[in-house]
């Protein structure tokens, strides 16, 4: 144990309620390994004071009276700093000075310290050797666009959600597992780049992104997409591939706005019934999946918008595809390869009648 003594003083809304609360508990203290004892102090601006004696290397604040809920600010005795090795936690717990993480990502930012770095709008931290982001990377507030790619993260910190202002965000070639749930606070997002990361699965509460213009997930190990992904009503561009998809939530076809879906290598069997209800799609790309069927809904008119469409590498016929003609603005077409087709002579003359081209291989 260390035999020093560190003072810890904060602010309390007012000072009677806090001598009540003591006089209630007086063994709180006793709660933990460490004498505490609260005492008066001579400075007239602390009406509260807290003594920590021997503290032990693994040190936790106890439960103190309830009144220090109400506390304002906590200060370490600033003539006496807490050795490293002491660890304070808990409700009254603060930072003493910026941790190695501030320090590292302060220098690869080109700042002296976290708090300038804290000012800006615009930051870019590419290739720059970071593991890890602080706890405290949510106090970037005012952060309108951020580059993290090629790095080396493995997670985000649960703060990063307070991001509130972010609206573009490059988190590509790094090594992230999973988003942390507080993901879903980015409200104000409209481009995100996940691409060649290790992530397996979204936040359930993904959908929440409801400014979310561009999102890229390709060279990821993505098995599905969550429920609420059809909440992203300003999706426009979505691209999943190379990922282990084995099919698309129920909800897909409610993305009103998509034009472009990129889904190419994955291990889809089926689309959902709703597929047809995209009626913004412009670019569709399936090839090097699974699939044995389109969904009805599919040739059902209401793609009008589709350009073009590949779905090659695939085990499906051209019969799935129904009457080319329902696609009226369709110019390029990929289909092959040969034996997994069967042709009917009619389809051939509908690419033929409205000047399109079918690239079959």
């Amino acid at each position: 144990f260390l035999q020093s003594a560190y003072l810890l003083r904060w602010n309390m809304a007012g000072s009677d309620a806090a001598r009540a609360q003591e006089e209630q508990e007086p063994d709180a203290a006793e709660k933990a390994d460490v004498a505490l004892d609260v005492q008066g102090h001579e400075d007239e601006d602390d009406e509260q004071a807290l003594l920590v004696g021997k503290l032990g290397k693994n040190f936790q604040l106890p439960e103190i009276p309830s009144a220090a809920d109400r506390a304002r600010g906590l200060v370490v005795n600033p003539d006496k700093d807490l050795p490293p090795e002491v660890v304070l936690s808990g409700p009254l717990a603060r930072p003493q000075e910026p941790d190695k993480l501030e320090r590292d990502l302060a220098e690869a930012a080109g700042f002296c310290s976290f708090a300038k770095v804290a000012s800006r709008e615009t930051l870019d931290l590419g290739a720059s050797g970071l593991s890890a982001l602080p706890s405290s990377f949510g106090r970037l507030q005012k952060l309108r666009k951020l580059k993290l790619e090629k790095n080396s993260l493995k997670e985000l910190p649960s703060s990063f959600g307070s991001l509130s202002a972010l609206q573009e965000l490059d988190l590509s070639s790094n090594r992230l597992e999973r988003l942390p749930e507080s993901f879903s606070g980015l409200r104000k997002l409209q481009r995100l780049n996940l691409v060649k990361n290790e992530l397996k699965e979204l936040p359930s509460s993904f959908g929440r992104l409801t400014e979310l213009r561009w999102l890229e997930l390709q060279e990821n190990c993505l098995e599905c997409l969550p429920e609420d992904f059809g909440q992203l009503c300003a999706l426009e561009m979505l691209r999943l591939e190379d990922n282990r998809l084995t099919g698309l939530p129920g909800c897909f076809g409610s993305l009103p706005k998509l034009r472009c879906f990129r889904a190419a290598r994955n291990h889809l069997e089926e689309l959902p019934e709703s597929f047809g209800d995209l009626q913004a799609l412009q670019v569709l790309h399936l090839e090097g999946n699974r699939l044995r069927r389109l969904p009805s809904s599919f040739s059902a008119g209401k793609l009008q918008a589709l350009e073009d469409l590949d779905l090659s590498g695939n085990s499906m016929l051209w019969d799935e595809l129904g009457d080319l003609d329902r696609f009226p603005k369709l110019s390029g077409l990929r289909l092959g390869p040969m034996n997994n087709i069967r042709f009917r002579l009619w389809q051939l003359a509908s690419l033929a009648g409205c000047q399109r081209r079918a690239i079959v291989s």
